[in-house]
This record gives C-alpha cells, sequence and structure tokens, in this order.
C-alpha cells in the first residue's frame, strides 16, 4: 500500500496500531508510564497514541526500538 502525496499511509484494514502498541507492552510488563518515560514523553501523550488507529512513522519507529519488535505492528 502507497502514500498518497501528502496523505500518510493507512494500517491495514481492521489493524489498530495504538491498541498494538497495548498488548506488546503488557506483553513485556511495562506499564504505560514506563514506556512514556523511554520514549520522553508524557503518559498522556502515550496514552493518545495507545487509542490512534495510525500511527506516523517517527513514533512508530520509536516504539519498536524500544520495545524491540518490527516497525509494523
Amino acid at each position: 500500500m502507497s502514500a498518497v502525496r501528502g496523505l500518510k499511509k493507512t494500517a491495514e484494514p481492521g489493524v489498530h496500531e495504538g491498541h498494538n502498541i497495548v498488548r506488546f507492552r503488557m506483553l513485556l510488563g511495562l506499564q504505560q508510564r514506563e514506556l512514556a518515560r523511554l520514549m520522553h514523553i508524557s503518559q498522556k501523550k502515550l496514552s493518545v497514541m495507545e487509542n490512534t488507529k495510525t500511527l506516523e512513522e517517527e513514533p512508530k519507529q520509536k516504539i519498536a526500538d524500544i520495545l524491540g519488535i518490527k516497525k509494523h505492528f
């Protein structure tokens, strides 16, 4: 799926990237505030991300690096 000029690439139908962050975070035993601290963002901002269907590439890559997973989650 390619990005249309000016629009961000969307997740596969039915995939909620934010919910997947929650799943991986919980599997690793991390609380939201711990992941937010590792990302150098507020817990509130992470909460918003975890409730967002499609995330921008930069935060997605940062989360993937911290959690040790592929960024296509």
